[in-house]
């Protein structure tokens, strides 16, 4: 462990690599962030081809997802205790979902339930709008000081992380029973992620995943494009959609270990109101396992 040098993190690393003996002559970049991808910022990466002219440096995007993508028995228990978490969080924002509370107060209840199970938020994303006039497809990822009322239906996305791994849940609430519209785009929900659900196992194809996400079109509504993606410590690949996939190539088929998070998002063909359902599951040697075991049956409904 040594200091960062107020920000001069290149120069950093590279006094730790001509510590080395050998020195490295080639030195591997992986992503910090996957999306693009993106890498090192460039005051660091400036840094290093300073102090280290002779090394090659060479840009490996999906070498930690290489590394990562299948898990060991105790990756998988630290999943499984950030499945809990997430459950416990959900169950809390429940609670707290009460006519005159405020979306930042529901996240308050949510962090800490995590928080008090000795885990760190991955996500809090909750958003509340109403049945009779709804104005929100996916969870707010800032929740907001909007008073909840009677009649609201509630959008989560909660992934709580233990030991640095999390696990996702996202289930819509409602406050009174279920308008007709909200039910019925439920049953979507529902529908999409059970049809997913039943092709889950190991060797199977990211195009029969894909093939099994089309229960949207079926119901005359739109949709949110991702409907399946792996987990790394979070978020990661590979990524299914209603029209394709995304892998690394060694990924393009669900093996064991692997951690994948499904995620049923219809939206209405105007684009103004959808919702958002999501299970985390364990790919196993012979067949699947959900790490958020939380029921699927019905929206929650308090009040």
């Amino acid at each position: 462990v040594r200091s960062g040098e107020d920000g001069h993190f290149g120069r950093v690393i590279a006094n730790r690599l001509k510590e080395l003996d050998p020195a490295p002559r080639r030195l591997g970049v992986t992503a910090a962030d996957t999306n693009g991808p993106e890498f090192m910022g460039v005051a660091a990466y400036q840094e290093l081809r300073s102090e280290l002219p002779d090394v090659e440096i060479e840009l490996l995007p999906r070498l930690w997802h290489e590394l990562s993508y299948r898990k060991g028995s105790e990756e998988i228990a630290a999943m499984r205790r950030g499945g809990e978490l997430a459950i416990a969080s959900l169950e809390a924002v429940a609670k707290a979902s009460q006519p005159g509370r405020r979306e930042y107060e529901l996240a308050a209840a949510g962090t800490e339930a995590v928080l008090a199970g000795g885990g760190q938020v991955h996500l809090m994303m909750i958003g509340a709008t109403s049945m009779a006039d709804p104005r929100l497809m996916y969870p707010n990822p800032n929740p907001s000081h909007r008073a909840l009322r009677e009649g609201d239906i509630i959008l989560t996305e909660i992934a709580a992380a233990y030991l640095g791994y999390s696990a996702k849940i996202g289930h819509p609430i409602t406050i009174g029973e279920p308008a007709p519209e909200a039910q019925r785009m439920y049953e979507v929900s529902v529908e999409v992620l059970r049809e997913i659900e039943a092709v889950l196992g190991p060797d199977v194809a990211l195009e029969k995943i894909m093939e099994a996400s089309g229960g949207y079109r079926r119901a005359g509504m739109q949709s949110r494009p991702v409907t399946l993606h792996g987990i790394d410590l979070i978020t990661a690949g590979p990524k299914v959609s209603v029209r394709g996939v995304s892998s690394a190539g060694f990924d393009d088929r669900l093996v064991p270990g692997m951690v994948v998070n499904i995620e049923s998002t219809p939206i209405s063909q105007d684009g103004v109101y959808g919702q958002f359902l999501s299970r985390t599951y364990v790919i196993e040697e012979d067949g699947v396992q959900c790490l958020t075991p939380y029921p699927v049956d019905e929206l929650l409904t308090v009040g």
